[in-house]
């Protein structure tokens, strides 16, 4: 009875490892180098963005909404704005999402501005007192207390 081969015997099994190896690689190294262009492309899209936004300070978004919730959603929720303030806290919520909190009219209630866990590499180089300018989104309020995302540093 005459059997099929189905497997490579010795030599051709080793130039088929080497094959399917090289080409895993291959795969690997362009997934990386796309990556990184990715990411650059976007550092460079939220400059451009910041660059025709006006910068508005933590503490007037603050004041915003303690003064009419109503007012301030009209003007932020569900659009993008640049901010500029001072870090009073750095920390992450319940999803695992880094926010920082700016100084706002007051101590306990300072806006809190939501990255994508991409950014925590990023954000790992902050420390509360710095001044830091960034894009985002905003979200409208959690008692009195705006909340923004998608945002973005801005060198």
């Amino acid at each position: 009875m005459h059997r099929l081969r189905l497997i490579p015997k010795g030599n051709k099994m080793k130039k088929s490892r080497k094959w399917v190896l090289g080409i895993v690689a291959a795969v690997v190294v362009l997934m990386i180098i796309g990556g990184l262009t990715e990411s650059s492309d976007k550092e460079a899209d939220t400059q451009q963005e910041a660059e025709s936004l006006p910068t508005i300070a933590a503490s007037e978004l603050a004041f915003a909404y303690e003064q009419n919730t109503v007012a301030a959603d009209a003007r932020f929720k569900g659009k993008r704005f640049k901010i500029s303030g001072v870090i009073t806290n750095i920390n992450t919520g319940i999803t695992g999402k880094p926010y920082v909190v700016l100084q706002g009219v007051n101590q306990f209630m300072g806006p809190q501005f939501q990255f994508a866990k991409e950014s925590n590499e990023a954000l790992a180089r902050l420390q509360k007192g710095m001044l830091i300018t960034m894009v985002c989104t905003g979200r409208g309020d959690v008692a009195k207390t705006p909340m923004s995302d998608k945002c973005s540093l801005v060198n």
